[in-house]
Parts: structure tokens; C-alpha cells; sequence
């Protein structure tokens, strides 16, 4: 007997260019969704160049009824889908559903969200709303499914998603990212703050190593803020290393967080990088259940 969805079509992004076999993963899948919903039409999408899964995303749910939009990506790619998705709901466009496969460097996403295999979460037709959030700079809005950060600690995250590694040599690159950091500052509850680290965060860890917050929950309507104000370098390794073993210091929660910047910065929006101008302010707030997907 059919399984009765409440997605009427699926459309599956992946990178032809993946360091992984996205190719592959997404053809798999593709198998798996035929095979699952007969009735159900499903289509395979290469992307092209930088941020055509955002075109295509928006495209999709633009275009069609209750689609299904998966991207066989790491985060970043998954990001650009979330965008592409959201930006289109937002104009009344139309409600996707989302998700993702764990097919690039970084799936932090994936692997501290998902709790069983998309197909079989599917197959169930049970629906969760996630939390996402919604950073915007100046007249511009982006969404990020999984953390915003300022500072070393995406840096090092970037940097640990490169590579796989084993836990010695994860350590060690921590080192080497903390000698070459430099802090930043900001306008923060009207006092310029010297900062480390400026982490908001949806999810509990980073780059398989990098605790956040063990109790992190995408849908409880809260975000994690995690500020590092500026200190030695000794006490920053201590941190980096405690946050690399798995007992980070403890977060605030918060749905709200305003600064404003006081030079360039670039900030790293799961794992992309956009740029933030001087004398801009920043506003990144919880968008409750707003990323609909299957878990």
C-alpha cells in the first residue's frame, strides 16, 4: 500500500564536484525514494556553480506543491538550500520541506541532528519543524541552520572539516589555528568588547570535536550564545582544548543578540564566510520551527 506523504515531489541537489561520491549518494537515495513512493516524482539536480543551490532552492519552492528538497552536501551546501528555501517562503512563495545528506567535509548538521537514516525518517511522514537562525546585516537576511560565529572557534571548525583526522592530530591543528588568531571587537550593550570567540549556535557541537552545548535542542525556541571575552593566549588554549575534549564552558540561552561592528569582519555562517562591514549592526534572533524536515 502507498505511503501517503505530505511532500508531492523531491528534488535532489548534489555537488558533481564533492570531495565526496555525492554523485553517487544521490543516486542511491533517488533509488530509495522511487522505490518507497511510486507515486511520488523524483529528480535529480548538479549545481552548477557557488550558491546555485540557493538559486535552486528558491526556484523549487517557487515552482512547485509541497516539494521535498534534499542536498547531498556538507553544511555549506545545505546552507545555501536553507536560504533558497526560506527566502522563497518568506515572500509567500510556497512551504518546502528540507533536508539534507551527509555528503561533504563538514556535516555537522547531519550528524548531531539526524537521529536515524532521511529515507526511513520518511517513510514515517512525520514532519519536525526546526528552529533556524535569522542573522540579519544591515538590509541583508541570512538564515543558518546550524550556528553563526565570530573569532577562532569557527575558525578552528573550518579548519578541522578539512581534514580527517585522529584525535591527536586534531588537538595539534587546534594549536596551530590558535597561534595565528588575532581577537576582534565589537559594540555589545553600548561597550566596545574585545573578544575570542562569538559563538551563536543551534546545535551541540562543531567539526566532531568542538563541544557547544551537550543540552542544545532545535526546537526548543532557544539559541546558545557562547562569548569568549578576550584573554591570554594561555587562557584561550586552555578553552579551545577544554570546548576540543568535551567540556566546553557553559552558554547562555537567548533568542536575541544585537552588535554592531567597529571594523571589517568576516563571519562564518555554517562554515561560509560572508563579510561584515565597519559601523554595521548585526541582529541575530531565533526563527522558531521555521525549517521544516523529517528526522
Amino acid at each position: 500500500m502507498p505511503v501517503t506523504t505530505p511532500f508531492k515531489n523531491v528534488h535532489i541537489i548534489f555537488n558533481p564536484n564533492s570531495t565526496s561520491d555525492s554523485l553517487a549518494m544521490a543516486k542511491q537515495f533517488s533509488k530509495g525514494a522511487t522505490a518507497a513512493f511510486p507515486e511520488v516524482p523524483v529528480t535529480l539536480i548538479e549545481t552548477q556553480h557557488a550558491g546555485h543551490a540557493e538559486e535552486l532552492a528558491y526556484a523549487i519552492t517557487r515552482d512547485n506543491i509541497a516539494p521535498l528538497i534534499v542536498s547531498v552536501s556538507g553544511d555549506g551546501g545545505y546552507h545555501e538550500l536553507v536560504n533558497g528555501a526560506l527566502h522563497a517562503t518568506d515572500e509567500g512563495l510556497g512551504q518546502p520541506f528540507c533536508g539534507v545528506l551527509p555528503g561533504g567535509n563538514a556535516n555537522d548538521h547531519y550528524r548531531h541532528v539526524y537521529k536515524r537514516p532521511l529515507l526511513v525518517a520518511l517513510e514515517d511522514a512525520q514532519p519536525t519543524a526546526l528552529d533556524v537562525l535569522a542573522i540579519t546585516n544591515g538590509q541583508t537576511v541570512r538564515y543558518a541552520h546550524s550556528y553563526a560565529g565570530l573569532g577562532i572557534t569557527p575558525q578552528v571548525a573550518m579548519e578541522l572539516n578539512k581534514h580527517s583526522l585522529s584525535t591527536y592530530r586534531e588537538i595539534i591543528l587546534c594549536i596551530q589555528s590558535f597561534r595565528k588568531f588575532r581577537p576582534f571587537e565589537l559594540l555589545h550593550q553600548n561597550k566596545t568588547q574585545k573578544l575570542d570567540s562569538l559563538i551563536v549556535s543551534n546545535i551541540e557541537a562543531m567539526a566532531k570535536v568542538i563541544t557547544l552545548d551537550e543540552t542544545s535542542d532545535p526546537t526548543d525556541g532557544l539559541f546558545e550564545l557562547i562569548i569568549w571575552p578576550h584573554g591570554s593566549k594561555l587562557q584561550l588554549l586552555k578553552i579551545l582544548l577544554q570546548s576540543a575534549l568535551g567540556k566546553p564552558p557553559r552558554p547562555e540561552k537567548s533568542k536575541l543578540l544585537e552588535f554592531r561592528t567597529t571594523k571589517p569582519l568576516p563571519m562564518q555562517l555554517d562554515g561560509e564566510i560572508i563579510q561584515l562591514s565597519a559601523d554595521t549592526d548585526v541582529v541575530i534572533k531565533l526563527a522558531p520551527a521555521k525549517l521544516v524536515t523529517f528526522l
